[in-house]
């Protein structure tokens, strides 16, 4: 679609979100989703996994506006609300499960605590809950130092190539909006990708040009992350890409992804 009267507000989008002159309801999601910043390794060792999750938990308080184009090229904005969907948090501490601090009564709640070798523990978490009845994301968080025993979490002590998260970002108004996503990212600032539940190609992939003909293929781009996101996973796993997914490493929205794709 050619937006040949477009507004300067919409000018400003395909200025700040648009890949050159191309642009869809994707992509302007998914990089106001983006956490992508360039911090000083200095202030790094000194984050802690709080610090880390700070912009969601100001994004799950406050919920997030997101600019979205309907067919006549009009910006709309939809509100979106996070929760802690999954994780895979591979923990660096000596004789971590001798330590006295470790809490294991609370390993419950959809929390599971491993002990991976003599220096590293890993904790998962899978959300069962329906969005409407989960808890934010900080207190997620919370639970996580509860187990711990510790007021804080080093983001320095994390095995960042075995550890993830991810997050379900839940339109308010499903009215409009039926589409929900699930985005996955490492723990080095880095959005890994979005898989769309529920997914109206039409509304998500439709190309808007600004006074030119350029095409881009943006579903291509889209099948091309959900690879991306399923390789991610194995490897954090020390699978290979050709092994098979076991069913243990499937949170319960990915699988809500795999039944409506």
């Amino acid at each position: 679609m050619i937006l040949k009267k477009a507004n300067e507000y919409v000018n400003e989008l395909f200025k700040a979100f648009g890949d050159k002159n191309t642009l869809c309801n994707f992509s302007l999601f998914e990089k106001n989703i983006d956490i992508d910043m360039k911090i000083d390794k200095t202030i790094l060792k000194k984050m802690t996994l709080k610090d880390y999750f700070e912009c969601f938990n100001e994004a799950s308080f406050l919920c997030l506006s997101i600019p979205f184009l309907d067919k006549k090229g009009n910006i709309n904005y939809n509100i979106f609300n996070p929760t802690l969907s999954s994780m895979n948090l591979v923990i660096k501490s000596k004789n971590a499960m001798e330590d006295n601090n470790i809490n294991k009564t609370y390993v419950k709640d959809n929390f599971s605590l491993f002990n991976m070798s003599d220096d590293l523990i890993k904790i998962q978490f899978d959300e069962t809950n329906p969005p409407y009845n989960r808890d934010i994301i900080e207190s997620k968080i919370n639970y996580i130092h509860k187990i711990l025993g510790k007021k804080k979490i080093m983001l320095d002590n994390i095995v960042k190539e075995n550890s993830y998260f991810s997050i379900l970002w839940t339109p308010a108004d499903t009215y409009k909006i039926k589409t929900s996503f699930l985005s996955f990212y490492s723990f080095d600032f880095k959005l890994v990708g979005t898989l769309a539940i529920k997914l109206d190609d039409h509304i998500w992939f439709a190309t808007f040009c600004n006074d030119t003909n350029d095409y881009k293929d943006f579903k291509k781009e889209y099948l091309n992350k959900i690879n991306i996101v399923e390789k991610f996973i194995k490897r954090c796993n020390n699978l290979s890409d050709g092994d098979n997914f076991e069913p243990k490493l499937l949170s319960q929205d990915y699988k809500r992804f795999i039944y409506n794709y």
